[in-house]
This record gives C-alpha cells, structure tokens and sequence, in this order.
C-alpha cells in the first residue's frame, strides 16, 4: 500500500465529513485516505489539532499518527497530501523536505502559487524526482468521463460558466475541469471586473461572476452544433438538450430534452484517490498534474 500524510485538517482536509448526516458521503482527503484500499494514512498534522473535535480519538482507534508540527513526523511516507492554502504552501514544503523526501504530492490549486514558491517546488520536485498533482476532483468523476468521450464526437462551440464566491478561488476548478473536457489549454484570457473571457482550442469560454446572492452556485452552459449540455451544482443531473425541426416554424430548430447523467460527487474524494492511484500504477492521466496546472493558470493567474 502507498503511505500517506495529511497536512493541513480544515475543510477540505478534515472537517467537510466531521458529523455529517450522510454516511455515503466522502467529502475530505482525510475520509478517503483512511477508508481507500489503495493507500495507508499513517499520520496527520495540524498547528489547532488539540481544537479539532473528535479527531484525537478517531486517529487513536485507527492508529493514526496526530501531530501539531510537520517537523514531528518520525518518518517520510510515499504521499503528501498538503492542504493548506497557496500561500503557507511553501513554507510547509520545505519544512517536511528539511527532514525527509516523498514520491508523491497532492496539493490544493498548485497553479496560483506565486512565481518564487513555483520555482523552488519546480526545483525541488526535478532533483527528487517527485510527482504533483493539483487536487481538481470534479475531472476524476466517472460522468466527468462520459461526457469527455462525448464530446469526442461533438463539435462544441460555446461554454457559460456563472460562479459565485472569489474568482481566485472558485475558477480554477473550472477552468480545469474545461480544459480537460475539451483537450485544450486556455489562451487569451481577459478579465473585466470579476468576469473573464478565454478561448479552449478555439471554443470561446465566459466566466460571469454571480453577485448578490448569498448562496453558492456554479452552472456551465455548453453549447455544440446541435447540442445543449445543463453541467449543474454538485449533486445534480447533467442535462442533454438536442436540436430538432420546430414544427410550428420552417427552417427553424428547438431544443428538446434528450437524456440525463445522474452525478455521482457525493464520493468526490474518493474518485479522485482512485485516480491518484492509477497515475501512480500505470500513468493514468485523468488527474491533474503540476505542470498542466501551472500551463492552464498561467494567463489567469497574471490576471487576479
């Protein structure tokens, strides 16, 4: 089994899966690590650990290591999984790398660290020889899949991405799960405000930034020749609209409903361990690597 440490134990790290009602669902690395059959979490580490409810007991039952500070790890494992914000990123790194080495990185939207941090993790990972990973779940999903291989076949003209929250923090989710959909970097991005223009290939791609509203909220509209696709919230059917002859109006076309994908993000972190793992056994490249992040951010980073 591949080692692995947890750094950071927030949201994401912890806290999205501490009492939650639904038992099937698998929201923080520190569920999916502990219940994969891939990987063994050996320790954990938190500066607030003392604060964190529950978990003191929990890491005790399993066997978890639980420490206050990455320098009081007693040794290197396989996985690093630092989820921690871009900026205390670095500082992080090279605290574990000033005892130990790993081969493998899982980091949070590694393509907005600054240019000083990219450079020295750039450094550090070709002399070691480690492999990073950006942690974008939504391109691991089995749906996410499906509709890639669709599009395959699918001339796609035009996608409406409307967010809510910071731009920083919420488009480069979707600029990569775009990106990946459509096999292509973005290029010529153009910011007005908090809105932003980029072309994927040559498929023009707006991201409009909901404002005034006091609930999370992301939709893509994707647009093809004779295609219409709803990509929803999280949890929510993808829906597949196609073209038909309006039979009220010659030589014109209406949009008719044609199929639903039921989601399946309720295991998000867990898909995209799965993934993790197959990068690692046999060079999958369903999940998103340093370099490619830091390629698809490149614009959009200069921007914000």
């Amino acid at each position: 089994m591949i080692s692995a440490a947890i750094i950071g134990l927030g949201q994401i790290g912890y806290e999205y899966d501490f009492n939650k009602g639904n038992l099937d669902l698998c929201l923080s690395h520190f569920t999916a690590l502990k219940d994969s059959k891939e990987f063994r979490l050996k320790y954990v580490v938190d500066k607030e650990i003392k604060n964190k409810n529950g978990l003191s007991e929990v890491c005790f039952d399993l066997g978890i290591g639980a420490y206050s500070n990455v320098r009081d790890l007693p040794e290197p494992v396989d996985l690093l999984v630092l989820s921690v914000p871009p900026s205390e990123f670095l500082k992080v790194f090279l605290d574990y790398m000033k005892k130990f080495s790993c081969k493998y990185i899982v980091g949070e939207k590694l393509g907005m660290l600054d240019e000083y941090s990219i450079k020295v993790l750039m450094e550090t990972i070709a002399s070691q020889n480690i492999q990073v990973f950006s942690n974008y779940y939504r391109r691991t999903l089995p749906e996410t899949q499906k509709l890639y291989e669709s599009f395959l076949s699918k001339k796609i003209q035009l996608i409406n991405c409307i967010f809510t929250n910071k731009p920083e923090n919420t488009l480069p989710h979707f600029i990569d799960l775009i990106s990946y959909l459509l096999s292509a970097p973005p290029s010529n991005f153009e910011r007005n405000g908090d809105n932003f223009l980029a072309v994927f290939g040559d498929v023009k791609c707006t991201f409009i930034n909901l404002k005034n509203v006091i609930y999370d909220h992301y939709t893509l509209d994707i647009f093809g020749e004779d295609l219409y696709v709803d990509f929803s919230m999280d949890g929510l059917p993808i829906e597949f609209k196609t073209a038909e002859d309006d039979h009220l109006f010659s030589n014109h076309k209406i949009l008719k409903q044609d199929s639903h994908m039921l989601r399946s993000s309720s295991k998000s972190i867990m898909f995209f361990y799965k993934q993790i793992s197959a990068a690692i056994i046999n060079g999958s490249q369903q999940v998103t690597t340093f370099q490619e992040d830091l390629k698809n951010l490149k614009e959009f980073r200069n921007l914000v």
